[in-house]
């Protein structure tokens, strides 16, 4: 797990990383929007925060993650 602040380079450096040692890259705002176009009940759920600015709650981004 990659944490920083907004712009400080993570998805980069993740990408980078995952390819040099042959992990597995997962960006959870990809993800969201990638289920949220298939699935209107997730998108339901996490529009609010997403609209808000705020984080979309860590049990949903687990089970997708899941």
């Amino acid at each position: 797990m990659i944490v920083g602040p907004p712009g400080s380079g993570r998805t980069m450096q993740a990408a980078k990383l995952a390819q040099v040692y042959g992990l597995v890259h997962i960006c959870p705002e990809k993800l969201l929007a990638a289920e949220a176009e298939k699935n209107q009940g997730i998108k339901l759920k996490i529009k609010p925060a997403q609209e808000d600015g705020d984080e979309v709650p860590d049990e949903i981004i687990l089970r997708l993650v899941d």
